[in-house]
Order: structure tokens, then sequence, then C-alpha cells
């Protein structure tokens, strides 16, 4: 005997579980409200403590996440405040608020560039938001500022020379000691990965400080550094150390650098110069003797 296939049973809501859900949101709120009096007490900890309460009843609620990212903030936890105000967002894209949680919090800890972007989702929202736009402007200078540098080849800079081109904007600013210290910095932060080259630039950048400074004992240490990490076809510090040794009256020291930078650059108008004042030198020196 054929039978006929059961009826699906249909669900509704019963009375109760709406109840329960309506005294869940009803409790959710209480508990906000004392996280609100503790939070405008100054009492962050108590604070989280309701708040934290109040998304366990309510873990829908953007309003609490936000909350407790702001109770987070006034500790200075700004790793929990952008958790929290992570979810707000992604809770409810749009209430403004909780892009300025968010932003605030990856300000803080420094993530410049994620700050502008949700600074901009927030504006996107809500173009004429002035809050936003002040702190879109602020995050920017913060981005340009300590933007993560790259090579000619678009690699990630190594933090060494990062510090490195510190140290070149301080010397085009003619703070020469300034530059040094910056340039010290530098050499402190050199790795096996870090090009040979490019750190001899370093030692030559600071070389070039000394030479302003009228310390030439200190060019040529530096150079001397700089020839050790790149003896061939590193005709600056070569020059630099001939003339600081011309300086300190070294000269057949000098002679020998200078004679080599002109066997790489024939046409170095300051070595030949150099090596003109020299022999000149030299010469009425015999010719006293």
């Amino acid at each position: 005997m054929h039978k006929d296939p059961p009826k699906k049973r249909i669900f509704s809501k019963s009375p109760l579980n709406c109840s329960l859900s309506r005294m869940s949101k009803q409790k959710a709120e209480e508990f906000k409200n004392l996280g609100n009096t503790a939070y405008s007490a100054g009492n962050f900890n108590e604070a989280i403590k309701q708040y934290s309460k109040a998304i366990d009843s309510d873990p829908s609620n953007h309003v609490y996440f936000s909350n407790r990212s702001a109770a987070y903030a006034g500790l200075g936890n700004w790793a929990k405040a952008l958790e929290d105000g992570t979810k707000c967002v992604d809770l409810n894209r749009s209430w403004i608020k909780g892009y300025f949680r968010k932003g605030q919090a990856e300000m803080e800890l420094k993530q410049y560039g994620k700050a502008v972007k949700t600074f901009k989702d927030g504006l996107a929202v809500d173009p004429s938001n002035q809050e936003l736009k002040d702190k879109l402007r602020e995050v920017d200078r913060l981005y340009q500022k300590f933007k993560p540098r790259i090579n000619a080849d678009g690699t990630p800079m190594s933090e060494a020379l990062s510090i490195k081109e510190d140290g070149n904007e301080l010397f085009r600013s003619s703070k020469y000691e300034q530059a040094i210290e910056v340039y010290a910095r530098a050499i402190a932060k050199v790795t096996e990965k870090d090009d040979k080259a490019q750190v001899a630039s370093i030692y030559n950048n600071r070389a070039a400080c000394y030479v302003q400074l009228y310390h030439f004992n200190e060019v040529v240490k530096d150079c001397s550094e700089s020839l050790k990490l790149m003896p061939e076809n590193n005709p600056k510090a070569m020059l630099r150390r001939g003339l600081a040794y011309e300086a300190l009256e070294r000269y057949q020291h000098a002679l020998d650098d200078l004679r080599a930078v002109l066997l790489l650059e024939p046409g170095a108008k300051a070595a030949q110069d150099a090596v003109n004042r020299i022999s000149n030198a030299l010469r009425r020196e015999k010719n006293k003797v």
C-alpha cells in the first residue's frame, strides 16, 4: 500500500524564544549603560568588563564593540581597540564612528597606510564628516613621512639604507653633525644581506660630513672603510681620502690616491688639480733643501 510522504514540519519562533531574545537585548543594554557610566568615570577596566557582558548577551550590536574599542583606547591597548573597531565596521558599514575607532587604533599602531584607507572608506559613506577629514589629513602626513622606502628595483629598502636616506636629508640641509649621528645608526643596523656597495656609500656619505667639519682624520677612516668594502670602482672615496691626506700634509699617500682616481677617471679635474698642487708643493720643499 502506497504511503504519502511525511509532511514537512514547519517551525516557527515560539513566544518563549522571542521573549528570551528580547530579554537578552534588554540585558545587553543594561550592561552597556553600566559600561558607559564606568567609562565616563575613567574606569576603563570596569567599562570593558560591562561592554564584554553586553557583547556576550547580544554579539550582533556594533555599538557595544565600538564602546569597548574606546575603553581599550583609554587604556592604550591599541591592538584590542583595533580588533573591536574592525568588528564594529564589519557589523555596520554605515556607522561612521566605527571607522573613526578603527582608523585611530591603526594610527597609534603606526599602520599609517591602513589608517588612510580606513578614513577614506568612512568618507565614502559620509563625505561631509569633518572629523574623518581632519584625521585623514593628519594620518596622510604621517604616512608620507614614514612610508616604507623602496630600492630602484622596487624591493623594500633595508633598515640600514632607510636610515641612510634620513642622513642624506640632513646632509642636504647642512646639518652635518646630526647627519653623522644618523649615519652611525645606519652602520649599526647593517646586516649580511645589505649590498656591500650600498654600505660603502654610507661610510662615504659620513666622510662627506666630516669634510665639511674639517675632521680630516675621520674622513680618512671612513673612506678607508668604504674602500675595504668596495675596493674597485670607488673613485669618490679615493678622491675624498686623497684630499684629506693633502689637508693632513701626508702628501705621498695623497698622490697615491689621487693618481689612482685619474686611472679610473682621467678627466677628474679635482684629482688633477690636487696632483698639480701637491707636486708643486713637493718641488718647493725639495728646492728649499
